[in-house]
């Protein structure tokens, strides 16, 4: 880097070693928050998803078995509907709360690598995969169909999963309810798909709603 170009860079104020040390426990703090959130939110998923097949599996066995527990006849699979669908709601708010939260850490350590780039252009050749780049939509239309694919993998597909299932919980004891009235199939079928098609717009409605609320611009 010439000095005419290097005079002209932007440059934030110097801290001391002791102010440098300081970021650098700062990000390391940050780092182990991320990974403890990421953590917690697969674990939520995977105990909400576990507890879901126990229970199907157990009912299944004891309606195979039948099982004074459940009695033929019962409102055993509405009830057992209701109370996933209770779950999964309430799983789905708080994997969204969790995933955009963690937005927070992610903009505070890029907050910490801009410090040191901006005071010394040349690292940033070295800095090839910086953390913000996992938020940052590559130009062209490839590219950012690539990009929304590999967040989705990355951290959406247990949302989606949720959403997908709390749809259809929901649209299975609106059907289970009008059955019990004079409505044509035609008619609880068609209402069905209407509500599972709500059910899953308003999930996407909260995500996003979330995102803009907890966003922080890199």
């Amino acid at each position: 880097m010439d000095e005419s170009s290097a005079a002209t860079q932007p440059r934030l104020a110097q801290l001391s070693d002791s102010g440098i040390r300081l970021l650098m426990v700062e990000y390391d703090r940050l780092k182990g928050l991320e990974v403890a959130f990421w953590d917690l939110y697969f674990k939520r998923f995977n105990d909400f998803m576990t507890a879901t097949l126990a229970l199907i599996g157990a009912y299944v066995a004891l309606a195979n078995l039948s099982s004074p527990l459940v009695p033929v006849g019962s409102p055993g699979p509405e009830i057992l509907a209701a109370l996933v669908f209770t779950w999964g709601i309430f799983t789905f708010l708080n994997l969204t709360q969790i995933s955009y939260g963690i937005r927070h850490w992610v903009n505070a350590m890029n907050e910490i690598q801009r410090y040191f780039i901006e005071n010394d252009q040349d690292l940033k050749s070295y800095l090839y995969f910086r953390r913000s780049s996992l938020y940052e939509a590559p130009a062209g239309i490839l590219g950012k169909v690539e990009y929304q694919a590999s967040r989705f993998l990355l951290r959406g597909s247990p949302k989606l999963v949720l959403a997908v299932l709390d749809s259809g919980l929901l649209a299975y004891l609106v059907a289970m309810l009008l059955a019990t009235t004079r409505l044509l199939p035609v008619a609880v079928a068609a209402i069905s798909i209407l509500v599972f098609s709500v059910s899953g717009v308003l999930h996407a409605g909260y995500v996003r709603l979330i995102y803009r609320r907890n966003y922080i611009a890199d």
